[in-house]
């Protein structure tokens, strides 16, 4: 809690003895739209609702999906999903608990 006050306070919170984690080697490979692709795949969302949500045509989505899939070295998208999911997971826990006021 005293963290966030200080955030809204304006000040900049920075834990020094925290090291951030590194890109992903996998996930690094991909461009910015497969990020988000691959995002919305650890999320359960089809090609369509992608491509709703993202303003593309289902095919160009489908293409991407492809393409990430190749780079990660998966055959199938609920193997990225789930590599992402856990990433995201990671990443998102790493930066709560370096945030915790002790």
């Amino acid at each position: 809690l005293g963290t966030i006050r200080r955030i809204l306070a304006g000040e900049t919170v920075f834990d020094h003895d925290w090291a951030p984690v590194g890109p992903d080697p996998v996930l690094s490979s991909l461009s910015p739209q497969e990020r988000v692709v691959a995002s919305y795949l650890a999320e359960g969302l089809t090609n369509r609702q992608i491509a709703e949500d993202m303003g593309l045509a289902e095919k160009t989505v489908k293409n991407y999906v492809s393409s990430l899939l190749n780079k990660m070295g998966m055959a199938r998208r609920s193997e990225a999903a789930a590599y992402v999911a856990r990433v995201e997971t990671s990443r998102a826990s790493s930066l709560v608990s370096s945030q915790v006021d002790v």
